[in-house]
């Protein structure tokens, strides 16, 4: 039993500066008045702050407030008239008001600083109870007195105590004087100190009372009978007059070090524990009559690390100011068998105790200042400066420890809607559960497992009075009425976790929150776990979505009410989720999905109500293409055998409304009739669907812009694979009609274009069908005379390229299509002025989108007209500076026309490197010089580089026409072009020129390759080139020149070749120039002069090689590869890299060649003497080029 005085705040408003131990209590201080304290009770009683009573028609007892598995909160009973008068107009933050509910006598009360209202709270159940009403000490500072009702047995009315703060108390045997006034009472006082002040009071057996003071002094209150007439004796602790020892680590002053102002007193027994802010006492009361203190500790000290551990805080300790406050207490014995722990085994309670030693538990409720993750705004209300734990301290012979912190599910913030008063701790069952009363709500916390509930008054100006605890269940006395809670044990014990309590939360919130008389209000706890809020609120969603019973309190018996009611409660949801400002912690896929549930309710409503209309107006609905998609989809969703498939599909299986349409598309498939009818069901769902997206995709926190993964329901593959086809079939059937306009189906192309357009954006890997739509529609949608309705689509989903396209294609309404051509000139346009618009609106990427098509579609005059005559020359260069890469082959002529001759050389040097063909490839490196020359003739600096780029890749193409003559020449009249095939062309001039290929089957093929290549005019490159000039013959003198000019042309790519790639076609150049000639023929001098053997020699392609490397001296001497170097052979990488794409098979022929090619290399410099050969030639050839050099 316990009581509880005028409400104020004793836990900080605002952390404490100084270090939290200090000598005396903080309550003492000019801030922490001794009014300011809060009473202390048994655990059978307990109280709280009060609310204002809800309007409308009154609710009758057992009217359930909130239900979860858990808990049940259902009004237990109504205030006394009298009481309800004095608090109607109770200001709680300015008056001091206090209350009590004590289930040992079934008695409730509330205390102003004038007035004590006592009634029996079981009696309010039958009728209207009997309320006594007892005058209060009087109190200077108007604070409401401490109270303690006193227990009698039998049915006699309870006594009453009242206890100002100044130390008058005021004792009646029976409640029941109030009847007459209570003027008759028996008076007595606390021998208090100046200063000192009454701050709780408890009782520890029916006849004897404890009160505690702010200067932590403790009294006994007796109550006797003298002559008949009761009597009250207060007096100060006392000690044994043979006290014979205390416990050694003790102080033994002749008084006892104080605890601080007595904030709780817990009884065990007679044991009586005291608790002050930091310490606590344990007095032990001797039955005749004295007191002995037998223990003391310093709780904080204990609790603070050990709240720090719990949090993961414990490493920074040093830097966190916990400002911790000891606020409450209980006391209980460990008991492995009680009702809520009855699933825990004897082992594991015996885990808790192995010794036996520790022989009880101190609940303490404490207060801290918040740190770290901790500090996490409830429900928007504000930062928070207050948190709440329970430290559970189990006590040994010789020794404390916190064996576990509960975390109490609340926040203090001090604002003006919190009630101010001091929280109180009450146990139930032992100590299974924690119920903690606050001035606006009750925290229900479980020992055992993760179980924590509250309930929050819902009105401001109502606060809790008192709290009754029973075994299995709570009462709850408010300024308003009086609530019962009724825990079910078996829940408690299998709590499922935070998911679980974040879904029930929210189904209360919906089933009872818009009730007008409840008088609590739901919130989600503080520091809500983002994922348990994401799958609770899920959780919750799906089950609204599937109409299970529990969540269709009130929805009705017909099912357009159900539907009704079933949106509601989703908006509620998502509504309830933002004004908890919770909605930034649940994940986008979550936020999702809770918006995809609501939009398949508000579609199936619109689909239901369609259908309800045509059984209205028809009767034969049954017979409609819905009905029969639903008849055939039945079987998959286990409605086979139901009497009313369509009925069961929107009552049960909304979820599945994405899977729908493939039905409706199959019964379209089946009867070309039932096409308008099918795209009405189709249109139906993902208008109200889309609609309800733009109308609300701001609560769930998304963005029409965004691009959400995964995608939403709406573009899923079965509506797009049903939504295709519908759109194919009514567009082919519109537009093939004789009249397109007047078609019935012609309404349905726009709305089917924009629902299929918007289905496949949210797909990114679906741009290709987009594409193809889109494109499909504008065209549709002209051929139908709806050209603004092309351009509204195209505009809705920012269709830039789409939108060029309608703003320049020429649309021929005679074929139905799109021509291609632009109109020209831009006068002629009819659509310049929606250019204009779309450039002003969306200058870069519509600009992009209309450069790009007029590229596209070859409509250069266009494009230099929209930059020349609507001044979007800036632009233009913005574009091509994005985008010059993919638009290369013309953004030289862009750069030419401005003038910029640097930029266009270099625009169609990089265009002629990619170029294939011969022709376009000499004209781009011809404009390109010339562009060059322009440059440096306008006064800049030369770029050597660019302009031997230009001039290399001219010399390139001069060789591959001189060498396709030379082939020509060398084959005869029988290839002459247009005779014969191409393949065939090839061939002939491979055999007339490259004879010595006949028995490389590898090198063959690539040189035939190469020769249809030049044939069909393409350009090749530097490597294909110097295979040609060395693999053919070159029997001619002219020919011998090939090898150095080879070399050269290698010597000219400088870094577009790899060195590996270039050192390895230099040698394959030299193996054939070696090769060129029949050396063993020219050791055969038998008859023959010297001039001839010299002049043989010098026919050789060896001497002609060296001699045209140096004859303007050792310029290419670098070039040259002796008889034995050219023996390497490239490595296979080198190889792969030069025959990119070619196969392992013709990669091995040509190894294999190479491999042919350095042995009989080898072969002659063995029998033939090449190696000296070479050094006489080079020699020759070095001074013939040095006597050239000089001029000689």
């Amino acid at each position: 039993m316990s009581t509880i005085p005028a409400p104020r705040r004793t836990n900080r408003a605002t952390p404490a500066r100084t270090p939290p131990r200090r000598a005396t209590a903080r309550y003492a201080t000019p801030a922490r008045a001794p009014m300011m304290m809060s009473p202390v009770r048994d655990a059978s009683v307990a109280s709280m702050d009060v609310d204002d009573a809800p309007s409308g028609v009154a609710p009758k007892p057992d009217t359930v407030f909130a239900r979860s598995r858990e808990m049940t909160v259902a009004l237990y009973s109504h205030l006394p008239e009298e009481v309800r008068l004095a608090l109607r107009n109770a200001d709680f933050a300015r008056d001091s008001y206090s209350g009590e509910v004590d289930t040992t006598t079934n008695h409730s009360l509330v205390a102003t600083w004038q007035t004590c209202y006592v009634w029996q709270h079981t009696q309010a159940l039958t009728g209207a109870p009997t309320c006594y009403i007892l005058p209060c000490p009087v109190d200077e500072d108007q604070n409401a007195p401490l109270h303690a009702l006193v227990p009698y047995a039998g049915a006699r009315e309870p006594g009453l105590i009242l206890l100002s703060p100044l130390g008058e108390i005021r004792f009646w045997d029976s409640v029941s004087h109030g009847l007459a006034g209570g003027a008759h009472y028996h008076r007595a006082a606390l021998d208090l100190q100046p200063g000192e002040s009454a701050t709780s009071l408890a009782r520890a057996e029916a006849q004897t009372y404890i009160a505690g003071t702010s200067e932590g002094r403790l009294f006994r209150l007796a109550l006797t009978s003298a002559g008949g007439r009761p009597h009250l004796a207060a007096r100060l602790f006392s000690r044994p007059r043979a006290l014979t020892r205390l416990l050694s680590f003790w102080p033994t002053t002749a008084e006892p070090a104080a605890p601080g102002p007595v904030a709780a007193i817990a009884l065990q027994g007679r044991d009586v524990w005291a608790l002050g802010s930091q310490r606590a006492q344990l007095w032990a009361l001797g039955a005749d009559g004295w007191e002995e203190l037998t223990r003391e500790h310093d709780l904080s000290v204990l609790i603070g690390p050990a709240l720090l551990q719990s949090t993961g805080k414990e490493d920074v300790a040093e830097e966190i100011d916990l400002d911790l406050e000891l606020l409450d207490l209980a006391v209980e014995r460990p008991n492995p068998f009680g009702s809520l722990s009855s699933s825990l085994s004897m082992s594991q309670s015996l885990a808790h105790d192995p010794t036996g030693k520790r022989s009880t538990r101190l609940d303490v409720l404490v207060s801290y200042a918040p740190f770290g993750d901790e500090e996490e705004e409830e429900e928007g209300a504000g930062r928070p400066r207050r948190m709440y734990s329970v430290a559970q301290v189990l006590v040994g012979i010789d020794s404390l420890e916190v064996e576990k912190i509960v975390h109490v599910p609340y926040q203090s913030t001090f604002g003006a809607g919190e009630a101010p008063m001091h929280p109180k701790l009450q146990l139930i069952d032992g100590g299974a559960l924690f119920v903690v009363q606050f001035g606006d709500a009750i925290t229900i916390c479980s020992r055992d497992n993760d179980y924590k509930d509250r309930i929050t008054l819902k009105s401001a100006s109502d606060r809790t009075l008192g709290v009754g605890a029973g075994s299995a269940h709570i009462l709850v006395l408010s300024a308003s009425t009086m609530l019962r809670a009724t825990l079910e044990p078996t829940a408690v014990v299998g709590y499922a976790g935070a998911p679980e309590l974040v879904r029930s939360v929210l189904a209360q919130a919906i089933l009872y929150g818009s009730h007008p008389a409840n008088p609590l209000r739901f919130a989600f706890p503080p520091a809500v776990d983002p994922r348990a809020l994401a799958s609770g609120a899920e959780a919750l969603s799906a089950a609204v979505l599937a109409g299970e019973p529990e969540l269709m309190m009130g929805a009705g018996g017909d099912l357009t009410s159900q539907l009704a009611v079933r949106a509601d409660r989703l908006g509620f949801l998502i509504g309830f989720i933002n004004e908890n400002g919770v909605l930034g912690k649940l994940p986008f896929t979550s936020r999702l999905k809770l918006a995809e549930d609501a939009e398949k309710l508000h579609a199936a409503s619109t689909l239901w109500a369609s259908y309800d209309t045509l059984l209205t107006s028809t009767g034969r609905a049954g017979e409609s293409v819905l009905a029969a998609a639903i008849n055939a989809f039945a079987p998959q969703i286990g409605e086979a055998g139901s009497p009313d498939p369509v009925r069961a599909f929107f009552r049960s299986h909304v979820a599945e409304l994405n899977r729908l349409p493939a039905f409706v598309e199959a019964e379209a498939r089946r009867n070309a009739a039932a096409l308008p009818d099918a795209n009405d069901i189709v249109l139906a769902i993902y208008e109200s669907a889309l609609r309800y997206r733009e109308t609300n995709g701001a609560l769930y926190g998304i963005s029409l812009d965004d691009a959400p993964t995964p995608e939403p329901w709406t573009s899923s593959d079965e509506l797009l694979n049903a939504l295709h086809p519908l759109w194919e079939s009514t567009r082919r059937r519109a537009t093939n009609s004789s009249t397109p306009a007047e078609d019935p189906l012609a309404v349905h192309v726009p709305r089917l274009a924009a629902i299929l357009l918007s289905a496949a954006s949210g797909r990114p890997q679906r741009a290709g069908l987009m594409k193809g739509v889109s494109a499909d529609a504008y065209t549709a949608l002209k051929a139908l005379g709806r050209e603004d309705a092309a351009f509204a689509l195209a505009e809705r989903h920012f269709d830039f390229a789409g939108l060029a396209a309608l703003c320049l294609a020429h649309f021929d309404p005679g074929h139905g299509e799109n021509t291609g051509a632009a109109a020209f000139p831009l006068s002629a346009n009819p659509h310049l002025e929606r250019i204009r618009e779309y450039m002003s609106r969306w200058r870069e990427p519509f600009g992009e989108a209309l450069f790009s098509w007029c590229i596209e579609h070859g409509e250069l005059r266009v494009l230099f007209a929209l930059e020349r005559d609507e001044g979007y020359a800036d632009d233009v260069d913005a574009f091509f500076a994005r985008c010059g890469e993919r638009y290369e082959s013309v953004r030289w002529v862009h750069e030419l026309g401005r003038g910029r001759w640097a930029a266009a050389a270099g625009c169609l040097l990089d265009e002629a490197s990619k170029e294939a063909e011969v022709p376009a490839k000499q004209l781009m490196l011809s404009l390109g010089k010339l562009a060059s020359i322009a440059n440096q003739q306008a006064g800049s600096v030369v770029d050597e580089n660019t302009l031997n780029a230009f001039n290399d890749g001219l010399d390139l193409i001069d060789t591959q026409r001189w060498v396709l003559d030379q082939l020509e020449e060398a084959a005869g009249n029988s290839a002459i072009r247009g005779r014969h095939p191409l393949d065939r062309q090839a061939e002939l001039l491979a055999r007339g020129a490259a004879s010595r290929l006949q028995g490389t089957a590898a090198q063959g093929r690539v040189f035939r390759s190469l020769v249809r290549r030049m044939l069909r005019g393409e350009a090749l490159n530097v490597e294909e080139i110097v295979d040609v000039l060395s693999l053919r013959d070159n029997k001619s003198e002219d020919g011998a020149g090939s090898y150095a000019t080879a070399l050269k042309l290698l010597n000219a790519s400088g870094t577009q070749l790899p060195e590996a790639r270039k050192q390895a076609a230099m040698e394959a150049v030299w193996r054939r120039a070696y090769l060129r000639d029949d050396w063993y023929n020219l050791q055969n001098t038998a008859g023959v002069s010297d001039a001839e053997i010299a002049a043989r020699f010098e026919r050789t392609a060896l001497v002609q090689t060296l001699d045209s490397l140096l004859a303007e001296g050792p310029v290419f001497a670098h070039l040259i590869v002796p008889p034995a170097s050219a023996l390497h052979l490239p490595d296979p990488d080198v190889l792969a890299g030069r025959f990119a794409g070619a196969d392992a098979e013709t990669l091995v022929g040509l190894r294999q060649d190479a491999e042919g090619e350095a042995t009989r290399v080898q072969q002659v410099i063995l029998d033939c003497g090449l190696e000296q050969s070479f050094v006489r030639a080079r020699e020759a050839a070095y001074a013939r080029g040095l006597t050239s050099a000089a001029g000689l």
